[in-house]
Protein backbone atom coordinates (compact mmCIF):
# COMPACT_ATOMS: atom_id res chain seq x y z
CA UNK A 1 0.00 0.00 0.00
CA UNK A 2 1.22 3.46 -0.85
CA UNK A 3 1.73 5.62 2.26
CA UNK A 4 0.15 8.68 0.61
CA UNK A 5 -3.30 7.38 1.50
CA UNK A 6 -2.56 7.00 5.24
CA UNK A 7 -3.58 10.56 6.24
CA UNK A 8 -7.04 9.73 4.87
CA UNK A 9 -7.25 6.11 6.07
CA UNK A 10 -6.18 6.82 9.67
CA UNK A 11 -9.02 9.31 10.42
CA UNK A 12 -11.47 7.02 8.60
CA UNK A 13 -10.42 4.05 10.74
CA UNK A 14 -10.66 6.17 13.89
CA UNK A 15 -14.09 7.35 12.82
CA UNK A 16 -15.27 3.75 12.47
CA UNK A 17 -13.79 2.70 15.81
CA UNK A 18 -15.23 5.71 17.61
CA UNK A 19 -18.72 4.95 16.28
CA UNK A 20 -18.57 1.71 18.29
CA UNK A 21 -17.18 3.23 21.49
CA UNK A 22 -19.83 4.24 24.02
CA UNK A 23 -17.67 5.58 26.86
CA UNK A 24 -16.55 9.17 26.45
CA UNK A 25 -13.28 8.73 28.36
CA UNK A 26 -12.24 5.86 26.06
CA UNK A 27 -13.16 7.94 23.01
CA UNK A 28 -11.04 10.81 24.32
CA UNK A 29 -7.94 8.66 24.69
CA UNK A 30 -8.48 6.97 21.32
CA UNK A 31 -8.70 10.47 19.85
CA UNK A 32 -5.43 11.60 21.43
CA UNK A 33 -3.52 8.47 20.41
CA UNK A 34 -5.03 8.45 16.93
CA UNK A 35 -4.17 12.08 16.32
CA UNK A 36 -0.63 11.43 17.61
CA UNK A 37 -0.27 8.60 15.09
CA UNK A 38 -1.59 10.89 12.37
CA UNK A 39 0.97 13.54 13.33
CA UNK A 40 3.84 11.03 13.21
CA UNK A 41 2.69 9.71 9.81
CA UNK A 42 2.44 13.25 8.44
CA UNK A 43 5.95 14.09 9.65
CA UNK A 44 7.31 10.87 8.13
CA UNK A 45 5.62 11.62 4.82
CA UNK A 46 7.10 15.11 4.81
CA UNK A 47 10.56 13.73 5.62
CA UNK A 48 10.29 11.08 2.90
CA UNK A 49 9.85 13.72 0.20
CA UNK A 50 13.56 14.55 0.33
CA UNK A 51 14.51 11.07 -0.84
CA UNK A 52 11.52 10.15 -3.04
CA UNK A 53 10.44 13.50 -4.46
CA UNK A 54 6.86 14.31 -5.41
CA UNK A 55 4.67 11.22 -5.37
CA UNK A 56 1.24 10.49 -6.79
CA UNK A 57 -1.20 7.66 -6.45
CA UNK A 58 -4.11 6.73 -8.70
CA UNK A 59 -6.67 4.94 -6.55
CA UNK A 60 -7.90 1.73 -8.17
CA UNK A 61 -5.36 2.11 -11.00
CA UNK A 62 -7.70 4.43 -12.90
CA UNK A 63 -5.96 7.26 -14.71
CA UNK A 64 -6.48 10.91 -13.75
CA UNK A 65 -9.64 11.98 -15.57
CA UNK A 66 -11.67 9.01 -14.33
CA UNK A 67 -10.12 7.97 -11.03
CA UNK A 68 -9.17 9.53 -7.74
CA UNK A 69 -5.62 10.84 -7.81
CA UNK A 70 -3.67 11.80 -4.71
CA UNK A 71 -0.54 13.92 -4.93
CA UNK A 72 2.04 14.45 -2.20
CA UNK A 73 4.30 17.41 -2.80
CA UNK A 74 6.10 19.74 -0.40
CA UNK A 75 3.17 22.10 0.05
CA UNK A 76 0.60 19.37 0.67
CA UNK A 77 2.98 17.62 3.08
CA UNK A 78 3.58 20.87 4.95
CA UNK A 79 -0.16 21.44 5.19
CA UNK A 80 -0.64 17.86 6.45
CA UNK A 81 1.95 18.35 9.19
CA UNK A 82 0.42 21.69 10.19
CA UNK A 83 -3.14 20.37 10.31
CA UNK A 84 -2.07 17.17 12.11
CA UNK A 85 -0.31 19.24 14.76
CA UNK A 86 -3.42 21.38 15.24
CA UNK A 87 -5.62 18.26 15.36
CA UNK A 88 -3.34 16.71 17.98
CA UNK A 89 -3.49 19.87 20.11
CA UNK A 90 -7.28 20.05 19.72
CA UNK A 91 -7.73 16.42 20.74
CA UNK A 92 -5.80 17.10 23.95
CA UNK A 93 -7.68 20.35 24.55
CA UNK A 94 -11.06 18.67 24.01
CA UNK A 95 -10.46 16.35 26.97
CA UNK A 96 -10.51 19.29 29.35
CA UNK A 97 -12.93 21.49 27.43
CA UNK A 98 -15.78 19.02 26.92
CA UNK A 99 -17.97 19.28 30.02
CA UNK A 100 -21.60 18.75 30.89
CA UNK A 101 -23.91 18.28 27.91
CA UNK A 102 -21.01 18.81 25.51
CA UNK A 103 -19.26 15.71 26.86
CA UNK A 104 -20.26 13.27 24.16
CA UNK A 105 -18.29 10.73 22.16
CA UNK A 106 -20.19 11.71 18.98
CA UNK A 107 -17.99 14.80 18.86
CA UNK A 108 -14.95 12.65 18.10
CA UNK A 109 -16.67 10.82 15.25
CA UNK A 110 -17.35 14.07 13.43
CA UNK A 111 -14.01 15.52 14.51
CA UNK A 112 -12.22 12.77 12.62
CA UNK A 113 -14.66 13.02 9.73
CA UNK A 114 -13.63 16.67 9.46
CA UNK A 115 -9.98 15.63 9.72
CA UNK A 116 -10.41 13.10 6.93
CA UNK A 117 -11.96 15.78 4.71
CA UNK A 118 -9.19 18.28 5.40
CA UNK A 119 -6.45 15.73 4.70
CA UNK A 120 -8.22 14.58 1.54
CA UNK A 121 -8.47 18.17 0.32
CA UNK A 122 -4.73 18.66 0.88
CA UNK A 123 -3.83 15.48 -0.99
CA UNK A 124 -6.27 15.57 -3.90
CA UNK A 125 -4.95 15.90 -7.40
CA UNK A 126 -7.99 17.29 -9.21
CA UNK A 127 -10.76 19.85 -8.82
CA UNK A 128 -13.69 17.41 -8.71
CA UNK A 129 -12.31 15.46 -5.78
CA UNK A 130 -11.42 18.73 -4.06
CA UNK A 131 -15.13 19.57 -4.27
CA UNK A 132 -16.01 16.15 -2.79
CA UNK A 133 -13.59 16.66 0.11
CA UNK A 134 -15.03 20.12 0.73
CA UNK A 135 -18.47 18.53 1.00
CA UNK A 136 -17.14 16.11 3.62
CA UNK A 137 -15.68 19.08 5.51
CA UNK A 138 -18.95 21.03 5.31
CA UNK A 139 -21.19 18.20 6.48
CA UNK A 140 -18.89 17.44 9.41
CA UNK A 141 -18.62 21.09 10.42
CA UNK A 142 -22.41 21.56 10.31
CA UNK A 143 -22.86 18.63 12.67
CA UNK A 144 -20.10 19.87 14.98
CA UNK A 145 -21.77 23.28 15.19
CA UNK A 146 -25.02 21.78 16.48
CA UNK A 147 -23.72 18.90 18.59
CA UNK A 148 -24.43 20.61 21.92
CA UNK A 149 -28.13 21.22 21.15
CA UNK A 150 -28.05 24.65 22.78
CA UNK A 151 -30.18 27.46 21.43
CA UNK A 152 -27.16 29.45 20.25
CA UNK A 153 -25.72 26.47 18.37
CA UNK A 154 -28.98 25.68 16.62
CA UNK A 155 -29.42 29.35 15.65
CA UNK A 156 -25.86 29.35 14.32
CA UNK A 157 -26.67 26.32 12.19
CA UNK A 158 -29.80 27.94 10.79
CA UNK A 159 -27.92 31.16 10.00
CA UNK A 160 -25.49 29.21 7.83
CA UNK A 161 -28.29 28.27 5.45
CA UNK A 162 -29.54 31.85 4.98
Amino acid sequence: MNAIVLPIIIPFALLLVLMLVRRTRVAQWISVWGSAILLVVSILLFASLKSTGIRSLNIGSWDAPFGISLVLDYFSALMLVTSSFIIFCLSIYSIYFMEGQHRDNRFYVFFFSLTMGVNGAFLTGDAFNLYVWFEVILISSFVLITIGNSKEQLEGELNIWH
